[in-house]
């Protein structure tokens, strides 16, 4: 039988691994993925930014709140709330895909997409949104990589420890992999769709990657999530391992 904790993980990673790999098989059985779930303001865009905002709350509250977060920690949650609050607001383009404003002009006409955001600007990067998938690299990194070296090196716990580093679970590392997986799969049954039949635009070949994005903003929440109920358990048993 599974533990109470174990049982939820396993659930949580059965449907984000399921949605991983949704697109592509749409695709292959259904064709063209409706508009509403996958484009702009569509349902994936607004579940990745929910959790992103809600994993900001949920940092920035026990950076200030917990009655055992000391100055470093503070700092790694204040960060990482930082971080998920830029990047809830870049998904929505800092509300204006919710309440709808004009952009003006100048920031218009700097933006690849016309919109009110910082990874689509011309000013800040190219046209191949260099910095969003180098963003997307390090954030693999921090979650699947990781916890993996955490928990398989023993020389690596000790500086880790010390610098309080807040360290996804390795539950969290295998819904990373899992989507990882589902990113490949996903872009090769959409190529393979296009090259068959046709019909798909470069727009909805580069829409396959929304899922992915949506579940990595995901695993924000749930990292958020593990630092709010089970970090400060973990960073005792982790020291105790360090000295062991």
């Amino acid at each position: 039988m599974f533990k109470s904790s174990e049982s939820n993980y396993f659930i949580v990673i059965c449907i984000l691994t399921f949605f991983s790999f949704l697109p592509g098989l749409w695709w292959l059985y259904f064709g063209v993925f409706p508009d509403w779930f996958l484009h702009e303001k569509g349902v994936v865009e607004t579940v990745g930014a929910s959790a992103c905002f809600v994993a900001a709350i949920i940092f920035f509250s026990e950076a200030i709140c917990g009655k055992k977060t000391d100055g470093i920690l503070k700092v790694w949650l204040i960060l990482l709330a930082v971080m998920s609050l830029v990047v809830a607001g870049e998904e929505v383009s800092w509300g204006q895909h919710i309440f709808g404003f004009k952009v003006p002009a100048s920031i218009r006409d700097n933006n690849f997409q016309g919109e009110f955001n910082l990874h689509n600007s011309s000013l800040i990067q190219n046209v191949n949104n260099f910095y969003s998938f180098m963003f997307m690299k390090l954030l693999t990194a921090y979650l699947l990589l990781l916890p993996i070296f955490f928990n398989a090196f023993k020389s690596l716990r000790k500086p880790l420890v010390f610098l309080k580093i807040p360290i996804p679970s390795l539950y969290i590392a295998i819904i990373v992999f899992f989507v990882k997986c589902g990113k490949r799969f996903n872009y090769y049954a959409v190529y393979d769709y296009y090259a068959v039949y046709g019909g798909l635009s470069s727009g909805d070949i580069y829409r396959v990657g929304e899922m992915y994005e949506c579940i990595m903003e995901c695993c924000l929440l749930i990292l958020a999530i593990e630092c709010l109920l089970f970090s400060r358990r973990n960073i005792i048993k982790c020291a105790s391992l360090a000295t062991s």
